[in-house]
């Protein structure tokens, strides 16, 4: 396997770690209140803090992780990656990984910001390098 496909994977991991999470809270919050199974259904709103914590954070998982998929993609696709772009595509998971603890945990919105600014220049930097590598 690539080292390139390893950060992948883990990104992929903590996309379906996060689904777990939401089905073991709300199914939780639901044995408690059998009405929030019909509520949620219209309504995401109704569900418990912790499980729309969840929610949000897998939702997220599909905006700025869409640009890190990609770049890995065309990066391997013109000529694999090297070691720069392993390093950004690493520091990206870790500032993702940071971002979903902050994000189902605390949710300090601040904090939140901080990692999640710091993973889009992550992947800001890998567009700059593919994009230099297929200049060049």
């Amino acid at each position: 396997m690539p080292p390139i496909l390893a950060p992948v994977f883990v990104q992929v991991l903590i996309t379906f770690y996060l689904l777990a999470r939401i089905a073991a809270s709300r199914t939780s919050s639901a044995v408690t209140d059998p009405t929030l199974l019909k509520r949620g259904a219209l309504d995401a709103n109704a569900w418990p803090e912790q499980a729309q914590k969840f929610a949000n954070c897998y939702r997220n998982q599909f905006e700025l992780p869409v640009l890190f998929y990609l770049a890995v993609l065309l990066w391997m696709t013109t000529g694999g990656a090297g070691p720069v772009m392993l390093g950004l595509a690493w520091t990206f998971v870790a500032l993702r990984i940071i971002h979903m603890l902050i994000h189902t945990g605390s949710n300090n919105v601040r904090h939140r910001f901080y990692a999640f600014a710091a993973g889009m220049l992550a992947v800001l930097a890998m567009w700059v390098v593919l994009a230099v590598h297929l200049i060049t």
